[in-house]
């Protein structure tokens, strides 16, 4: 197995579909969604091997956020270009209709800035429990806003939860915050069933 790095879930798909030698890649659930129009077939191009794990969806907020809907025209941060949650978040804020101001900076700083009050939350999307959260030190207020899995969301993602297990220090025990999760999956290239590509992959 030859492994290639690139810069992100999306580029990950790119690769699958057009670079030369690729036959499997690691992909999020909803990687897909920017090619459709481009390659409309793309679900015949690309075939599911295995379901390698979830990755939650985080948005944590100040103190005075209410609901995901007093973040309308407030700065949120989706973490740095080639990541999942600045690939996927912004795409989940669209299907929920809620317009932010976006900001892609390293989650670190923006945590930062986070507690000062120049940002009004950051959004994660990674496999819980996150040590920023786990183990920080955050006042009173601090917290997660619960995402409903709904219809909006069938297509490409999974319901979850956030308990006191995962974040003790924010959550209180027996509550839990419901999210949606993104899967991370091993996909392959659809090659012919009778091509020497296909059987390799099989075997693999």
């Amino acid at each position: 197995v030859l492994p290639i790095v690139t810069r992100g879930p999306a580029e990950n798909v790119e690769a699958l579909l057009y670079l030369r030698g690729v036959d499997a890649a690691i992909i999020n659930s909803d990687s897909l969604e920017e090619f459709k129009n481009l390659v409309p077939n793309i679900r015949q191009k690309i075939t599911y091997i295995l379901n390698l794990f979830p990755s939650e969806l985080h948005v944590f907020v100040r103190p005075e956020i209410r609901s995901l809907d007093d973040l309308a025209g407030k700065k949120v941060n989706f973490n740095t270009p080639g990541t999942s949650a600045a690939y996927s978040g912004p795409l989940i804020f669209e299907r929920l209709k809620i317009d932010v101001e976006k900001t892609f900076i390293p989650h670190q700083l923006a945590l930062e800035q986070l507690k000062s009050g120049e940002m009004a939350a950051v959004v994660f999307v990674t496999s819980k429990p996150v040590d920023a959260f786990a183990r920080g030190r955050w006042e009173p207020g601090f917290k997660f806003i619960p995402i409903e899995y709904d219809s909006r969301f069938e297509d490409n993602y999974l319901p979850s939860t956030l308990t006191s297990s995962d974040y003790p220090q924010l959550i209180s025990r027996d509550a839990q915050v419901n999210t949606i999760a993104v899967p991370t999956i091993l996909a392959a290239f659809n090659w012919p069933k009778n091509s020497d590509r296909y059987r390799r992959v099989a075997r693999f």
